[in-house]
């Protein structure tokens, strides 16, 4: 099995492959792409990873 980018580091600190799975099917349909100005003036990134981006958005 090729692992994608995103579970390499996930495998390498040693995570089982099964467990990688399951969290990404359970995220499945919980997260959704955000457009340039939508999290709001206040929303602060705090994580970025290719795509992906965390936010802090108080309100």
């Amino acid at each position: 099995m090729q692992p994608c980018l995103t579970w390499a580091p996930k495998l390498a600190q040693g995570a089982e492959a099964a467990a990688i799975a399951r969290k990404e099917l359970a995220l499945s349909g919980m997260q959704r792409p955000l457009y340039p100005g939508e999290p709001g003036e206040d929303a602060v990134e705090v994580f970025r990873f290719g795509d992906f981006v965390g936010w802090i958005v108080e309100g």
